[in-house]
């Protein structure tokens, strides 16, 4: 899953270059992002948290990925989402 992730990752950020890009998806594939941008082992247990809802945000340039913002919850201030307060 992750080689195909980063083959389509990057096949966006190079058709897009300099504009900003919006994806959606699930847990499974923003924690394999994550480790990957960090370089952090998939073998080694989550010590961060994932939360439904939230923006991460990510930059790529010549094939190089920096995580510059992660798990954002901010826009779901003054709702009822069931994992605000975890």
């Amino acid at each position: 899953m992750l080689k195909r992730l980063i083959t389509c990752l990057n096949h966006i950020a190079a058709d897009n270059p300099g504009k900003k890009i919006a994806l959606v998806t699930h847990s499974g594939p923003l924690d394999a992002i994550f480790r990957w941008v960090l370089n952090i082992p998939f073998t080694a247990p989550r010590k961060f948290k994932i939360f439904n809802g939230s923006i991460s945000t990510f930059y790529a340039e010549n094939n190089k990925w920096t995580l510059k913002e992660w798990g954002s919850i901010r826009h779901l201030s003054g709702t009822n989402a069931i994992d605000i307060n975890v």
